[in-house]
């Protein structure tokens, strides 16, 4: 079963740790620009994870770089999975890790998205995400669930006999500090960690557990 298919980036900061402030003023904003790619990277094709088959999916060039408001990243996930590989009607996620994404107030525990499911459906969710902490420049996880038919319809029917075949564009939108920078952004069988300020008591004030509308 394929744990995930992902855009991946940093490896020496983890969840918790803060984006660098490279020019010592005392925040993490548009004076700390960073580009980190490596060529494959750049060109928007790098892909990680195990057990399936990318067919053209791109988006790699928006991670391990900052971004700002007039840039925000959206990803394209085209890929097959062989069906002795995954089960029908396995729960997906939509897993990221963002640094310095400022969500305030009762948005806090939300991360906004557009999606474009396999069928050509576009629908807006919100990841669930954790505190961001009192430092600026914080590196958070965040997680939505997914229905396995937003992500695959059946190749038996559609030309690749005995495979899954997954579409799923996905759209960030800037917060209200558009400063940021995405480390990952993957469609895996397995949740995230996130970790909450406060576990439950934080799910509670949230009140949000992670949605789509049309």
């Amino acid at each position: 079963m394929p744990e995930s298919h992902e855009f991946n980036s940093w490896e020496w900061l983890n969840l918790r740790d803060l984006l660098p402030d490279l020019n010592g003023d005392g925040l993490v904003n548009s004076g700390d620009e960073f580009d980190n790619h490596f060529d494959k990277e750049a060109a928007g094709t790098l892909t990680t994870g195990s057990s399936f088959t990318d067919t053209g999916s791109t988006g790699s060039d928006y991670t391990d770089i900052s971004r700002t408001s007039s840039n925000q990243p959206g990803f394209k996930f085209n890929f097959k999975v062989a069906k002795d590989k995954l089960a029908f009607d396995t729960e997906l996620y939509l897993n990221v890790m963002v640094g310095d994404y400022d969500t305030e107030g009762s948005s806090e525990y939300r991360l906004p998205v557009t999606l474009k499911t396999v069928d050509g459906t576009p629908l807006t969710g919100e990841l669930e995400t954790s505190s961001k902490g009192e430092k600026d420049g914080r590196i958070r996880s965040a997680s939505l669930p997914l229905q396995f038919n937003q992500v695959f319809i059946d190749g038996d029917t559609n030309g690749e006999v005995g495979y899954w075949l997954g579409s799923l564009e996905v759209d960030f939108q800037a917060p209200n500090d558009p400063y940021n920078a995405y480390d990952f952004v993957e469609i895996s069988t397995q949740e995230i960690q996130i970790t909450l300020e406060s576990n439950e008591a934080a799910r509670l004030r949230a009140k949000f557990k992670g949605g789509f509308k049309r």
